[in-house]
């Protein structure tokens, strides 16, 4: 038995650990898509190519302007002129929250990786279900979980650094959502904490 509890610590050490993971990737989605819906036009507005874009713009309708000044092209490009002071502004207003933005890339990278340690939680909650102090387990059957464990682990350990990367300097404000959510996950998990520790 002695055995068997020792297992149930480490795969609730690995629960800890991984929801808190988990949380906080999706609570730095869900503050992208709270920005990204506040600001309709934010998209358009924090791309890199749209100022050089607009400058472009600017540059050949002014240089037609001057080749053949007529006035609707004049109005043309105060108009253009318009839009690009109106998005300098506006990026520079909400500088802030344009930078706590992610882009497609590495938001598709973090639901991935996501992906891989939600199924390995959902893999631990299975364990650790088996493993339950009602059922006095054979040592064959602990192997066997504590073999699939590390192998599971490992696919974890592999991606920890890139999700480290993609979820940039940790923002306190939202570990501590992060962790409220993680412990009202974890509750469930008590009586396994108790009965180790008893």
């Amino acid at each position: 038995m002695q055995e068997q509890k020792k297992l149930i610590q480490t795969i609730i050490e690995e629960l800890k650990v991984n929801q808190s993971i988990l949380e906080y990737g999706r609570v730095l989605l869900d503050r992208d898509k709270e920005i990204r819906s506040k600001y309709k036009w934010i998209n358009i507005i924090e791309s890199k190519i749209t100022i050089p874009a607009s400058f472009v713009f600017e540059g050949i309708t002014f240089v037609a302007t001057l080749c053949k000044p007529i006035a609707p092209l004049i109005i043309f490009t105060v108009f253009g002129l318009i839009i690009l002071v109106f998005i300098l502004v506006f990026r520079y207003k909400y500088r802030e929250d344009i930078k706590l933005l992610i882009n497609k890339k590495d938001k598709e990278d973090i639901k991935k990786h996501l992906d891989i340690v939600n199924n390995y939680l959902f893999q631990l909650d299975k364990w650790i279900t088996d493993l339950d102090y009602i059922h006095k387990r054979e040592s064959a059957y602990i192997n066997d979980i504590r073999s699939s464990l590390k192998i599971e682990k490992n696919k974890v350990v592999s991606i920890e650094n890139t999700i480290s990367e993609l979820y940039g300097k940790i923002d306190s404000e939202l570990e501590i959502i992060a962790q409220n959510h993680a412990s009202e996950r974890l509750a469930k998990y008590s009586k396994y904490v108790y009965e180790q520790e008893s």
